[in-house]
């Protein structure tokens, strides 16, 4: 028992409960402006989550799309295998044609998953880079001498 709160204060003790704001004014430095400081910390969280979003979206569009992809091929391999059945005659010719549409529609699919993906990354880089820019924008104006 002793041994379990040990181990609670110490999990404590590691994840202080720090307010940022009062520790920064706390050892307020001049000329640097606290509120604009969390401001801009507080921008880049949002991009991040933004940029998180946006990969999520991005693997849950591609996840569906997959398994649509899955769906209609199953739906396909059913529909041809019935046909074999009835006509054994015609089955081996229909085989070789329907094995290379498969390919053929397997490589397509595999592009268009490509494809989605890089997309959805892109589209998160795209809002982690606008705020890295953001950023030093901020940090030039800052660095500018004040008249």
């Amino acid at each position: 028992m002793a041994e379990d709160q040990s181990k609670t204060r110490q999990s404590t003790a590691a994840w202080p409960n720090i307010d940022i704001g009062e520790l920064l004014e706390r050892f307020r430095l001049p000329g640097i402006d606290v509120d604009a400081f969390i401001d801009q910390h507080r921008a880049n969280i949002e991009a991040v989550q933004e940029a998180n979003r946006i990969a999520l979206e991005g693997w849950q569009s591609l996840l569906s799309r997959q398994a649509e992809m899955m769906r209609e091929a199953v739906e396909t391999w059913q529909r041809d295998v019935a046909d074999g059945l009835k006509s054994p005659d015609q089955a081996m010719s229909k085989q070789v044609e329907v094995a290379q549409q498969a390919m053929e529609k397997a490589l397509a699919n595999m592009r268009e998953l490509a494809e989605m993906a890089s997309k959805s990354q892109r589209d998160a880089a795209e809002v982690v880079s606008k705020r890295f820019q953001e950023n030093l924008d901020s940090l030039r104006k800052q660095l500018q001498p004040k008249d």
